[in-house]
This record gives structure tokens, C-alpha cells and sequence, in this order.
């Protein structure tokens, strides 16, 4: 610089002290990459802090507040922190050993905004340069975080909650199954013991034989509900749908229901004319229908008092004769027990039972209910109950379905066939081919009972092989386990079908076996059987099934 006057040269030199902008603009460039929203560092020794708060970090708007450490967080934690963190909060930072440690100290505390409590982590690192300790704050907004993870502690504990339950309900179940089936078996072993003594002395013994009957048809019950809702849990359950009248369907559960009733002297109600109220045929699963509504009967039936009532009702919500489509609404209602307005929110839970007063002896496996609102949800239907302790329970059932009007010629000839004789079956030859030698002495003395012959094979390979040394037309039945040594039944049935002599096409072949599932009877079907028959095979479907085929 020149002075105007003297013409001499002056120069000057100013010496600034950036050291705080640097370390400024190095925290700011520190926020935007790590998301805090205040910056605050000062030395121990002068106490005096300085705070950024960041408003705006895109804009780089930025708050600078300088004053005592002590002072600020006192009035930091009046104005800005809840009531209930302020304690902790003080003494976190009043404390000298938090703002002396060499190591990153953290804490969170919660502050109002706009209404609503948001959560503040404070974080703290100190270090020492020139004989000064000097100590860098940060608070960053970790709402967000804490939420998160309140809600996967939530889910969790909810996790937790549910898999102890159903570890307790599989528990009490598997308690309930040891009683259940112990309990038919002991009366089976009982009364077997009982007809072979008085059978040595000549005694007649009908009624041990009932009863050994009745004891295995409710075991043969508990093992199919097992099985059903393991079929279900895994999502194997699918639906084998076919046209069948409402006869088909609904009259075989009245005729199976009717005796429970009559023996408590139930006053059972159901409008039979519902029957044949219209030409026309469901196309539904026959037996899953069956299944639902005999277990929502039975379980009708079980908690009702003797001489107690329940009630069936049918009505139409809804007919699209376009699409030949309806949906159908059935109750089941009854005066019993009823059950708790607890228990009614895990009423459909598998496992589930409710033990009351009065009703703690009643047998059952907790999966009636289950197994019968996932068939109606495997139908695009429904059930929802509503009940009273001590007034009784009302299931309704939402039962959608497609339907086909029958031709009038159709309607005229639809007459109940006679019944038939079992006097066609005398002389019929039957080769039976089971490797378990119990099963196999059932079968063929059942069917030497009616006059029949029956020629053993104890294997499927077997069984092929005595097929092919006998003169054609020698059989005129062929009866077919599936799991069997050398070769099963499938196999064995396939082999039969290729044979080539012309009664290797047309003998009827039956599949008697435990595999008792629809893909099961598909797989029978599929190998070149005509039916399927699932054991314990009841005499009255195995000799109706053999005179369809006479």
C-alpha cells in the first residue's frame, strides 16, 4: 500500500487463528456423513463449550452456542429432557470420570417434540494434547433405531409367547392322546380277554364284541384326527370334489349322528325335507363335508346334557343361476355347557380344549373344530361360533359351492337301487395279496365267511407270479396291499396290466391298504386299480365294493 502523501511503500500481514473453522467445517462435514444433529467439544481446563446444532445440514444451516459445560448441560437437561431421564442424564455428564475417559461413552435419555417422545443418544470421547484434555460430543436422533427394535424385541417376545404355548398345547395334547388311546385300548384288551373266556365256557358274547367295536372305531377317530391336522399343518390337505346330491352328502352324517343322540336322549331337530328341496347336486368333497359337519355334531353332541337339545338348520344366502353358484348357511346349535368367552378367542387352535366343571371326563383330542374350520376355509367358506357358559353354543358354518340341475330323465331314474345280495359273491375266487399275516387271516376268513376262495401271496412279486401260472379267468378279484416287500402293490398292479392275456386288463383290482389319503387313492387309481379301500377296511365297503365289480 502506497501512502498518497509521503509516496511510501507500507506493507502489512495479518496472521489468523483458523484452527476453530477448520475443526469446524470438520465436524460439519463429519454430520452429514454420520447423521447427528449437534456437535458440541471444549477443554476441560477453561470449561468453555461450544455446541453446533445442525437445523438444516443440507442448507448447512448451522446454530453456534458457546458457554460453560456445566451451565449448558444443566440447562439442556431443564428445557430439553424429560423429567424422568434428567436424573440419569446430569449425572452422566456432571460426573468428571465420563468427561475424562479415554473411551467413547454413550447415553440415551428422551426428549417431547411436536407432541411425541423421540429418543436422543449422546455420545462423548475425550483425549489429552499440550497438558489439556479435551472432550468431543455428539447427540444423534435414534428414534427410529429404538423403535425398531422395541418392535423386534416385540415380535420376539410374541415368538416366544406363541411357541410356548404350542409346546404347552402339544405337551397337554400328547398327555391327552396317551389317555384317549390308552383308555379304548385298555376296553379292547379287556373285553377281547373277557369273550376268549366265556367263549371256553360256551357263553354267548355280543356284547363284549360291541364293545370291543365301539372302542376301536373311536381309537380308528383319534388316529385319523393325528393324522388330518399333520395333513393340514404341512398344507398337503386338498379338496377331491365330484357332484353329489344333498342326500349323498348330508343324510350318511344324520344316520352316523343320530345314535350319540338317542343314547344321551338328545332331542335332536333337523328338517329332512331340506334333502330334496331342489333337483340339483353340490359339486363338493363328499367325505370333507362330511368330515366338518360330523365333527362340529359330535363335539354338539359330547357337551350337551342328557336330554339336552341340539338343532341342524339350512338355509340359502345367495344363488347366482348364471354361474350355477350358491352359498349355503348351516347351524349347529345346542343347550349344553357352552364355553368361556376366553377360550372362545382359541377355540379353533389345534390342541385346544376347554376343561369346565362337569365336562372334565368328556374324551377328545382338541382337533375336531380345527380340522372342520379348515375344511370350510379349504372351501372358501368359514365357521365362527358365539356361546355362553352354561347356555349353550351356535356354530355357523358358510358353505359356498357350484351345483349343476339335474336333466328331468335324470330326476326320474335317480331311484335308491336294492340292496345287494351277498349271495353273488359265493364261489368267487380272490387272490389276496398281503405280507401281514393278521390282516391277511382277517381278510380271507371275512371273505371265506361269504363263500368265497382266497389264494395268499404275501408279497406284491408273489402275488404277479401266481397271476401268471393260473389259467386265465382263474380269479375273479385281486385284493392289494401297497407296502410290501420285493415288490408293492402299485408296482405289482402295473405289472398285472401288462401282461399280455385278456384278463390281465379287466380283473378287478382293489387296493386295501393304511395309506389312507386322496393322493393316495390317486396313486391306486393312476397304477391301474379300480378302487381304493383305506384300512381297518369296515366288511360292509369291502363286499360292497366287490359286488359293484361281479
Amino acid at each position: 500500500m502506497q501512502d498518497p502523501f509521503t509516496k511510501d511503500i507500507f506493507l502489512y500481514e495479518y496472521v489468523y487463528d483458523v484452527s476453530q473453522q477448520k475443526i469446524i467445517d470438520a465436524l460439519m462435514h463429519h454430520e452429514i456423513s454420520s447423521g447427528c444433529e449437534a456437535v458440541g467439544f471444549f477443554s476441560i481446563e477453561e470449561d468453555q463449550f461450544t455446541v453446533l446444532e445442525f437445523e438444516n445440514k443440507r442448507a448447512g444451516q448451522i446454530e453456534k452456542v458457546v458457554m460453560s459445560f456445566y451451565d449448558y448441560m444443566r440447562h439442556y437437561a431443564k428445557n430439553v429432557i424429560i423429567e424422568e431421564d434428567r436424573e440419569k442424564f446430569l449425572a452422566h455428564y456432571l460426573d468428571r470420570k465420563y468427561t475424562t475417559s479415554e473411551f467413547s461413552q454413550e447415553i440415551v435419555y428422551r426428549t417431547l417434540r411436536n407432541g411425541k417422545i423421540e429418543y436422543l443418544s449422546g455420545s462423548s470421547c475425550c483425549y489429552e494434547e499440550d497438558g489439556k484434555t479435551y472432550c468431543v460430543l455428539v447427540r444423534r436422533n435414534v428414534t427410529d433405531l429404538i423403535r425398531q427394535e422395541e418392535e423386534k424385541n416385540q415380535e420376539l417376545t410374541a415368538a416366544l409367547d406363541k411357541a410356548n404355548k404350542a409346546s404347552q398345547a402339544k405337551n397337554d395334547f400328547l398327555a391327552r392322546m396317551s389317555h384317549d388311546m390308552r383308555t379304548p385300548m385298555n376296553a379292547i384288551l379287556g373285553m377281547s380277554h373277557l369273550a376268549a373266556e366265556e367263549a371256553k365256557k360256551g357263553l354267548p358274547t355280543p356284547d363284549h364284541i360291541n364293545q370291543i367295536e365301539q372302542s376301536s372305531q373311536y381309537l380308528l377317530g383319534v388316529i385319523n384326527d393325528i393324522l388330518e391336522m399333520g395333513r393340514i399343518e404341512s398344507g398337503k390337505t386338498t379338496l377331491a370334489c365330484d357332484y353329489y346330491s344333498p342326500e349323498d352328502i348330508f343324510l350318511p352324517v344324520i344316520h352316523m349322528i343320530r345314535p350319540s343322540m338317542e343314547k344321551k336322549k338328545i332331542q335332536f331337530v333337523f328338517d329332512e325335507n331340506i334333502l330334496g328341496r331342489w333337483n340339483a347336486e353340490y359339486y363338493a368333497d363328499e367325505q370333507k363335508v362330511q368330515q366338518m359337519l360330523m365333527n362340529l355334531l359330535n363335539n354338539a353332541c359330547k357337551f350337551t346334557q342328557e336330554g339336552g337339545r341340539v338343532e341342524l338348520r339350512f338355509s340359502n344366502l345367495s344363488i347366482d343361476k348364471e354361474k350355477c353358484y350358491g352359498v349355503d348357511q348351516i347351524i349347529i346349535e345346542d343347550n349344553g355347557c357352552g364355553m368361556s368367552e376366553a377360550f372362545l378367542e382359541n377355540i379353533f387352535e389345534p390342541f385346544e380344549q376347554e376343561r369346565l366343571p362337569g365336562n372334565e371326563s368328556i374324551p377328545g383330542t382338541g382337533l375336531g373344530l380345527s380340522i372342520a374350520r379348515n375344511i370350510a376355509r379349504l372351501m372358501g367358506g368359514d365357521i365362527t361360533v358365539t356361546s355362553e357358559i352354561g347356555k349353550g353354543s351356535t356354530f355357523t358354518v358358510i358353505f359356498p359351492y357350484h351345483y349343476r340341475i339335474l336333466p328331468a330323465s335324470e330326476q326320474e331314474s335317480k331311484i335308491v337301487p336294492e340292496p345287494a345280495q351277498i349271495e353273488r359273491l359265493l364261489g368267487k375266487r380272490v387272490l389276496l395279496a398281503e405280507d401281514n399275516e393278521i390282516n391277511a387271516m382277517i381278510a380271507a376268513k371275512l371273505l371265506e365267511n361269504k363263500g368265497l376262495t382266497v389264494k395268499l401271496a404275501v408279497n406284491g412279486k408273489e402275488a404277479v407270479e401266481e397271476f401268471k401260472k393260473a389259467p386265465p379267468k382263474t380269479y375273479d378279484f385281486i385284493l392289494m396291499d401297497i407296502r410290501m416287500p420285493l415288490m408293492d402293490g402299485l408296482e405289482a398292479a402295473r405289472t398285472i396290466r401288462a401282461i399280455e392275456r385278456p384278463d390281465a386288463a379287466d380283473i378287478p383290482i382293489i387296493a386295501m391298504s393304511a395309506n389312507a389319503f386322496e393322493e393316495d387313492r390317486q396313486l391306486s387309481i393312476q397304477s391301474g386299480m379300480n378302487a381304493h379301500l383305506s384300512k381297518p377296511v369296515e366288511p360292509k365297503v369291502l363286499f360292497e365294493t366287490l359286488l359293484e365289480y361281479v
